[in-house]
């Protein structure tokens, strides 16, 4: 009986299915960190567009990387070549996206696939993702329209960081310009 439970565990050979063959001569393109935000936000009176930064290991030649481009909706961004001239490191490129509706978010999936271009196997990345939306903001002012600042105070930090002496205010009241979405009445957004 013992017999019959150690032959159920044992099988054929496992199949073995090697990975794709890194291309010794790729280029190397990755996307590195970014100093542009991968969430923006633009007000709607603004250029409705981002740049980002690509970088490459092999310098020789000028290219123009093949990109596959996913979107929440079609139409929305158009989106520059990705081009480097001879020697170039690095290079940018430029995502417009006028077409976007105030108060939508969009989001895009920019990705490099084809093994001639990147390094298959490597820690750097070879896709980049991010959002828009355009949204306003508009400053709230009193009925009046003289007074433009509020109060805020914060009283869940001052709790648990508050000293318990005479004189001393637990929950300081802070002056601050406050903003309300124009295309969301009721959500606002405090600037210190």
């Amino acid at each position: 009986m013992l017999a019959t439970f150690a032959l159920a565990g044992c099988s054929d050979d496992p199949t073995y299915t090697p990975g794709s063959e890194e291309d010794p001569d790729n280029y190397g393109v990755y996307f590195p960190t970014q100093t542009a935000p991968t969430e923006v936000e633009v007000d709607p009176s603004e250029k409705a567009e981002v740049t980002y930064k690509v970088r490459r290991t092999k310098l020789t030649e000028a290219i123009t990387v093949p990109v596959v481009i996913t979107t929440s909706e079609e139409g929305i961004f158009e989106i520059d070549p990705i081009v480097f001239g001879p020697g170039e490191s690095e290079t940018e490129f430029k995502v417009t996206f006028d077409k976007a509706v105030e108060g939508t978010t969009y989001t895009c999936d920019i990705r490099i696939e084809d093994p001639h271009y990147i390094s298959l196997y490597g820690p750097k990345d070879t896709g980049l993702s991010f959002s828009v939306i355009r949204a306003g903001w508009e400053l709230v002012t009193s009925e009046d329209g003289s007074a433009t600042k509020g109060k805020w105070r914060d009283e869940v930090i001052s709790n648990l960081y508050s000293l318990n002496t005479s004189g001393f205010n637990p929950y300081p009241e802070i002056e601050m310009e406050i903003y309300q979405r124009t295309d969301i009445p009721g959500y606002y957004r405090m600037k210190v």
